[in-house]
Order: structure tokens, then C-alpha cells, then sequence
């Protein structure tokens, strides 16, 4: 095989229309058209295709504080922050596939914090107490 053959790769790609997957969901509370779309009653959308990533559960948890009102958390994710946390679900994926797991150490990327679903519980880099328990 020619070294070109061996780094040639190709995708191709299907979703659903996300125009009548939207339109079928605007009939929905959020809550029910995330439910929806996990169940694959709804299409999911184009860039979880692309990404090759898909609900699997979905939680619904007390907000522990009032949201602030700073903007910080307006905006977007950028792809490159996608693919790195995605990079990361899959190499964790694999130590628990692989490995019998007590616990996983903190990271060493204060980034990674931003996004994780346990910010509020980690051991590692536990929150000031006002934080976790003011109102």
C-alpha cells in the first residue's frame, strides 16, 4: 500500500432535516425535547453528527445559587474546545473500560474545570463555602 493510500481517510455524513426537527421541538417544553432527541423520537442535531457525539442522559438538578448576571458565561464554545474535551471523554472512556477506577485525579488543566459536570463536588479543587451554600 502507498504511504498516500494509508493516510487517505474519508466520512460521509447523514442527519436528519434540522429545520423540521426544530419545528417539531418548538411544540415541546426543552426539557421534553431533549428527552426526544435522546430517545431518537427527534433528529439530533447536524454538528452532534459531525462531531460524532450524542445525548446519553439527561439530569435535571437544584441550581445551587441565582446565576449571576456578568455575562461570563454568554458565548460560545469554540470547535477546538470541543475536540479537546472530546479527546478527553474518550481517553477517560478508555481507563474505565480497561482499569478498575476509585477515582480520577484532578487535572492538570484549569480549563477543563469550566465545563465539568462535578465542578461542584470536586474533592481536588473544592468551591469556597459561600459559593457552594450562599443564596
Amino acid at each position: 500500500m502507498s504511504e498516500t493510500a494509508s493516510t487517505t481517510r474519508s466520512r460521509t455524513l447523514e442527519w436528519s432535516d434540522p429545520v423540521a426537527t426544530a419545528a417539531a421541538g418548538a411544540e415541546l417544553a426543552g426539557i421534553d425535547y431533549l428527552r426526544a432527541v435522546i430517545a431518537g423520537e427527534l433528529g439530533r442535531p447536524p454538528i452532534s453528527i459531525t462531531m460524532n457525539m450524542a445525548p446519553i442522559e439527561l439530569e435535571v438538578v437544584q441550581v445551587p445559587a441565582a446565576a449571576s448576571d456578568d455575562h461570563a458565561a454568554l458565548g460560545t464554545i469554540g470547535v477546538d474546545e470541543l475536540l479537546r474535551a472530546r479527546r478527553r471523554m474518550v481517553e477517560l472512556a478508555r481507563v474505565l473500560a480497561d482499569e478498575d477506577v476509585a477515582h480520577f485525579p484532578a487535572t492538570d488543566d484549569p480549563d477543563a474545570c469550566t465545563y465539568c459536570a462535578y465542578l461542584n463536588s470536586c474533592r481536588a479543587r473544592p468551591m469556597r463555602r459561600e459559593d457552594r451554600f450562599g443564596r
